[in-house]
């Protein structure tokens, strides 16, 4: 009998042992990558046993531009999580008290809609409207463009936590005299406030990991890290020192925010 149950308990910890080293493996080779130069980084002699070296962050780093698109992807990400935020949840909230099926089913048919349609069929509108209102390359043209592919996802994630706070807390605040805001501003918000965390944590990664829009929407001013980082792969050759090295910084602040949050 203890045979038979230790063999289960034994695969179980191989098989997450290996999925931990899918995972921490590359950014284990990511971040030794970072610390060797170029010459090093093709030496098979030097794969774990080497001498570290800090010149590809001084590189990165040394005239302000990667600090520079540092910025705009924080500002970026941040303002696609407060407008994602203070649109969907209210929406959220409606949606999970409406006692109109249709209203409900509709709304949530949207939200599910917005998400499945691929990314690039909005590329095309988004790049005429910014350039017709001239707010090409700029952070507000990738926030509202952010907002809109996140703002469904924020609605759909949030009327779930929302249906698990009983409706008798709604009609307890009204009773006490509170309005639809306060109901929701005070009472609904805070014992949701787990499924706000995790709803504004990934609308953070997911804004500050996208790509396609970010290389179409801006050119230079506004551009974020993942379209600096493919900068470094020329045609020429890739300089995987500034890749693994400009990687890392990019992971960091993610990391960062999660753990804030």
């Amino acid at each position: 009998m203890v045979v038979r149950r230790t063999l289960p308990s034994a695969a179980i910890t191989v098989t997450i042992l290996a999925s931990l080293a899918l995972v921490l493996v590359p950014l284990l080779w990511i971040v030794l990558l970072s610390l060797k130069t170029q010459v090093q980084a093709f030496d098979r002699t030097q794969v774990l046993v080497f001498q570290p070296t800090l010149d590809n962050f001084q590189r990165l780093l040394a005239d302000g531009t990667f600090v520079h698109y540092l910025v705009n992807s924080v500002v970026v990400a941040i303002g696609t999580v407060v407008v994602s935020l203070a649109i969907g949840a209210p929406a959220a909230y409606v949606v999970s008290r409406s006692r109109w099926r249709r209203f409900r089913d509709v709304a949530l048919a949207y939200s599910l809609f917005v998400r499945i349609v691929p990314p690039t069929v909005f590329i095309i509108p988004y790049f005429l409207g910014a350039r017709l209102l001239g707010v090409n390359d700029t952070w507000w043209v990738l926030i509202v463009a952010y907002a809109n592919l996140n703002i469904p996802l924020v609605m759909w994630s949030l009327w779930s936590f929302f249906n698990d706070v009983p409706r008798e807390l709604d009609e307890a605040a009204r009773i006490d005299g509170a309005g639809p805001w306060q109901i929701f501003l005070r009472v609904i918000l805070p014992v949701a406030a787990p499924g706000l965390t995790a709803t504004a944590i990934l609308t953070f990664i997911m804004a500050w990991n996208e790509f396609l829009l970010a290389l179409v929407l801006t050119s230079r001013e506004a551009r974020t890290l993942p379209v600096a980082i493919v900068g470094f792969l020329a045609y020429e050759g890739a300089d995987w020192g500034l890749v693994s090295s400009g990687s890392i910084l990019v992971m960091a602040p993610i990391v960062v925010f999660t753990v804030l949050i």
